[in-house]
C-alpha cells in the first residue's frame, strides 16, 4: 500500500534487505522491474508467475545470519564444481527447498557388481555404488534413467531385466548405448501408458526431410541459458519427467567438461531461484552411481551437451 507516497512492505519498512541494496529505496517496487518480478508477501522477489512464494512465507523469521551463511556455502559449492573436491550427492544446506520438483527415487539393480565381489548375483547393488551402471550393462544410463522415470518401464522388476529385454527383443546394439531417437521409440512402442517426445535445438538433416521422419521437436529457444530452465521448470510443473543429455567424466560419471555423452534424469529446480545465481540448482538422478546429485545452474548448463555439438536436448515422459 502507499503512506506519503511510499510503499509500505513488511520487512522492508524502515529498512531494507543488506543483501538487496535496492530494497533500501522505499519508492520502488520489484527494483523496479514488475514485468518479470512479483512480490506477493511482501517479503522477498519472486520471478513470475508468482507461486514461488513459498521461498518468502517465513522470511521475517529467517535470521540474515543464516541466510549469508546459507548463500557462502551454496558460493562455495559452485566453485568447488569441476575439481576433485567436488561431491554432487552431498545435500544442499536445509535453507534450500525443491520446487517444482518430482520423486523418483533410484533404480533396483541387481549384483553382481563387477567392480564388488562383495555383490553376489543374489544382492541388490546399494544405491550410491561407484559405476552401477555398469553392473546393468556396458553405457546403460539411457536405459536405467527410462527405468526409474517410469517406474519399471512397464512392469520389469529391475533395471538388468529391461536392458536384457531391449538387448533380445527391440534394439541388440544397446550396448552401444542409446540415442534419442531410439529413446523416443522405444517409450513410444513398448513402454505402456507413457509417451516421449525429443526436443532439440538442432533442425532436421535433408535425409529426415525427405523421408518425413519428423521424430523431434524443433526448439531453438531451449538453447539459451534462461529458455533452457523455463522449460525445465513449465515441465516439472505439469509432473512429467525430463531425460537430459549431458557430458560426463567417465572415470566417476560427474558432469564434467568432456566428450562423454550420458543420459540424467531431471527431478527439480530450487524454490529459491529469484534470489539469484548462488540459490540457482538443479537436482539430477544420475545413472551412473544410481544415486541423487546437485549442481548449480550455471555448471549443469555448461556441461549440457557441451563439447559435442551445438545440439542441445530434452526428452519429455509424460503419462498417456
Amino acid at each position: 500500500m502507499f503512506v506519503a507516497g511510499e510503499v509500505l512492505k513488511p520487512g522492508y519498512v524502515g529498512g531494507g534487505d543488506i543483501y538487496v541494496p535496492a530494497s533500501y529505496n522505499a519508492w520502488v517496487y520489484v527494483n523496479s522491474n514488475p514485468s518479470t518480478l512479483t512480490d506477493p508477501s511482501g517479503l522477498c522477489l519472486v520471478s513470475l508467475p508468482d507461486d514461488d512464494s513459498f521461498a518468502c512465507r517465513d522470511w521475517q523469521e529467517y535470521k540474515q545470519d543464516e541466510y549469508r551463511k546459507t548463500e557462502e556455502e551454496l558460493q562455495k559449492r559452485m566453485q568447488e564444481e569441476g575439481t576433485g573436491r567436488h561431491d554432487p550427492s552431498r545435500k544442499l544446506p536445509s535453507g534450500v527447498h525443491w520446487n517444482p520438483a518430482i520423486s523418483v527415487g533410484v533404480a533396483r539393480i541387481m549384483g553382481p557388481h563387477y567392480g564388488n565381489p562383495n555383490i553376489p548375483s543374489s544382492d541388490v547393488v546399494p544405491p550410491g555404488t561407484q559405476n552401477s551402471q555398469g553392473t546393468v550393462g556396458p553405457n546403460s544410463c539411457g536405459v536405467v534413467a527410462l527405468w526409474v522415470l517410469t517406474a519399471g518401464a512397464g512392469g520389469h522388476s529391475t533395471a538388468n531385466d529391461f536392458y536384457n529385454y531391449i538387448k533380445k527383443n527391440i534394439i541388440n546394439s544397446v550396448g552401444e548405448g542409446l540415442s534419442s531417437k531410439q529413446i523416443i521409440r522405444l517409450v513410444n512402442d513398448n513402454i505402456p501408458n507413457w509417451n516421449a517426445d525429443a526436443y532439440l535445438t538442432r533442425y532436421y538433416y535433408q535425409w529426415e526431410i525427405t523421408l518425413e521422419d519428423y521424430w523431434y521437436i524443433y526448439s531453438p529457444s531451449i538453447s539459451k541459458q534462461e529458455g533452457a530452465f523455463k522449460f525445465v521448470k513449465d515441465i516439472l510443473r505439469s509432473r512429467n519427467r525430463i531425460i537430459a543429455g549431458v557430458n560426463i567424466e567417465i572415470s566417476h560419471g560427474r558432469l564434467w567438461n568432456t566428450n562423454m555423452y550420458h543420459w540424467v534424469g531431471i527431478t527439480g529446480l530450487t524454490q529459491e531461484w529469484g534470489r539469484g545465481k548462488p540459490w540457482q540448482w538443479i537436482r539430477i538422478f544420475n545413472p551412473y552411481d544410481n544415486r541423487e546429485e546437485y549442481y548449480s545452474a550455471p555448471y549443469f548448463y555448461k556441461n549440457w551437451r557441451y563439447k559435442t555439438g551445438a545440439n542441445r536436448e530434452f526428452i519429455i515422459l509424460s503419462r498417456k
